[in-house]
């Protein structure tokens, strides 16, 4: 299962999806981390769309993966997502690792709202 995760650190889970400075990459299987990337958020080439808007590029980057982990996230955002096939899920823990470890175990507590009471 391929997880993809906003963070600005590589350890916290950003406030907000389209607001992240990278993402965290992550393949998972039975419950464990196989392997973790991070990319850049801000980097051109991913989308191959220059002079994109901040965040942007996620649209064709994350074709493929199977969940996004996040703590707020825009209703166009989750269109897309569940569009292609892509389970969003929203909670409000912290740390990125963490939280992909209880997704794939089956533990994470997932908030009801994209915006896990924040915004």
């Amino acid at each position: 299962m391929k997880i993809a995760v906003p963070t600005d650190d590589g350890k916290r889970i950003a406030e907000h999806f389209g607001r992240a400075q990278t993402f965290a990459i992550f393949e998972i299987e039975d419950g464990q981390i196989k392997s973790k990337a991070i990319i850049d958020s801000r980097s051109p080439h991913l989308s191959g769309q220059h002079g994109q808007d901040h965040g942007a590029w996620f649209m064709s980057a994350l074709e493929g993966y199977d969940v996004i982990i996040s703590r707020g996230m825009g209703r166009r955002a989750i269109a897309y997502f569940q569009e292609a096939g892509i389970k969003p899920v929203f909670t409000d823990m912290d740390d990125v690792e963490e939280a992909v470890r209880a997704y794939g175990n089956g533990t994470l507590q997932e908030c009801a709202q994209p915006d896990c009471g924040r915004h």
